[in-house]
């Protein structure tokens, strides 16, 4: 019973099957249930069709009144006239500001975007609004600079940066290939300036090592210059 036609069959059959227990003198019998009256009695309403002729009250359907009203109020906004033909709102802005131009006609029209009709930039460069030309900017990795969208700068800014962190790093590398040459080339002097450095280092330890024994010349001279001092003995 999803439809009218539906629900208007079931009452029918209803209706039927009372006549028939009227009709058969079941209608007499006592009442089973709390109600005053017994089933067969309601009777669903079924609103009538309205005739063409009838005039349509205003409810949720305007009248023709109504919208020959709206219709010109309509044409009265649209056209360019002065200012009586203008509607009460216009007539209002119009007091407040007299320089206003009210005029369709003369409004700014704007170019369309070639892909969804919204206003496309005046400087763009693939003549688009701004969200069809960020999403083919970036698609492409240009530039608009009356869009602010800058894909093309950052990406080579971005690429200059990582080849200067490879320089830096061959750099790097070149410089410590060239101390590994150098240590290379020098290392025949390195290995006789390290044999001078042990020779004078044995000949400081054997020095050292002589003087411990002899004692150091200057205390040498001291104790010959001094005279042998006396004993001097103490009685017990």
């Amino acid at each position: 019973m999803k439809t009218v036609e539906g629900l208007a069959d079931v009452s029918k059959q209803l209706k039927l099957r009372c006549q028939e227990e009227i009709a058969n003198g079941n209608g007499g019998e006592e009442k089973k249930s709390s109600l005053p009256f017994p089933h067969w009695i309601c009777q669903p309403y079924i609103r009538p069709v309205p005739s063409p002729e009838e005039p349509v009250p205003y409810g949720n359907k305007r009248g023709p009144e109504v919208m020959k009203a709206m219709c010109q109020k309509r044409a009265l906004e649209d056209s360019d006239g002065t200012a009586d033909q203008l509607s009460k709102n216009k007539q209002k802005k119009k007091s407040r500001n007299p320089n206003k131009n009210f005029c369709v006609e003369q409004k700014p029209k704007y170019v369309k975007c070639e892909q969804c009709g919204n206003p496309k930039g005046n400087k763009c460069v693939f003549n688009l609004c701004r969200a069809c030309c960020k999403k083919k900017a970036y698609k492409e990795v240009a530039d608009c600079p009356s869009h602010g969208l800058r894909f093309k700068t950052k990406a080579e800014k971005q690429k200059a940066e990582e080849n200067g962190k490879v320089n830096g790093e061959e750099r790097k590398e070149e410089t410590r290939r060239e101390r590994r040459r150098r240590r290379r080339r020098g290392g025949d002097e390195e290995e006789t300036r390290e044999e001078t450095r042990e020779e004078t280092r044995e000949e400081t330890k054997e020095e050292t090592k002589e003087e411990k024994k002899n004692g150091s010349p200057t205390e040498r001279e001291i104790s010959s210059s001094q005279p042998p001092t006396k004993l001097q003995v103490q009685p017990l």
